[in-house]
């Protein structure tokens, strides 16, 4: 397997599926989803719905012999997003996961109740940065395949494409430190911080959302 072996091309709605497997096998921090919740079809509409079924002409995946291996969901207007995600997507996945019988699961009740902490403590607001930085992304590769630079040739797609759309500038949150280091390369710049305690109850104690932004304006 090389680098060439890679395809990145643009997301067909027959490669949903393999997206939202990808999305739950890599949530926490690049490890499975069942570390912290046990609802992958909940977490699979909550991570990517939105990207597949409202904007996928901002979705790309990076495709090895006919598997997906990895993919970034793009968005070139988060305010656009917001009201979609916290108006359908959201009450829509918790109504389903209610039916489901997962909302009363223990892993799902215990990171309910520290989220709820968390957001009395303050910890879940964040500035907006939609003006400035109108575009945002997420990324996910599956782990055999993130040093053959598949992330790289999908962010480098993803920013071609939003050069072809005049948008100004993107954001995006982190908590993986392995994501840090690879947005850094990227030659984004970290603007935010947050000490969060949400996953305090699994022993993680010092975890840091982060915040990166890159203007575009030199691609242009």
């Amino acid at each position: 397997m090389s680098p060439q072996d890679i395809i990145i091309r643009p997301f067909k709605p027959a490669d949903r599926a393999q997206v939202r497997k990808i999305s739950c096998d890599t949530a926490f921090m690049g490890e499975p989803l069942e570390k912290f919740f046990d609802d992958r079809e909940a977490f699979a509409d909550i991570a990517t719905a939105y990207y597949t079924e409202y904007e996928p002409e901002s979705l790309f995946v990076a495709e090895y012999e006919n598997s997906i291996v990895g993919y970034l969901t793009g968005c070139k207007d988060t305010c656009r997003f917001k009201k979609i995600f916290f108006w359908r997507i959201l009450p829509g996945a918790a109504l389903r996961s209610f039916f489901r019988g997962a909302l009363f699961r223990k892993k799902t009740l215990k990171l309910i109740f520290s989220l709820l902490r968390s957001f009395l403590k303050g910890e879940l607001r964040r500035p907006d940065y939609s003006e400035e930085f109108p575009a945002h992304l997420h990324i996910n590769v599956q782990d055999s395949y993130r040093q053959l630079g598949a992330g790289t040739r999908l962010m480098e797609e993803y920013l071609e494409y939003l050069k072809k759309n005049n948008i100004g500038g993107l954001h995006l949150y982190s908590l993986s430190a392995i994501g840090q280091e690879f947005f850094k390369k990227m030659n984004f710049v970290r603007i935010f911080s947050q000490r969060v305690s949400y996953f305090e109850y699994l022993n993680l104690k010092e975890v840091y959302v982060f915040c990166f932004a890159k203007r575009l304006q030199e691609y242009f």
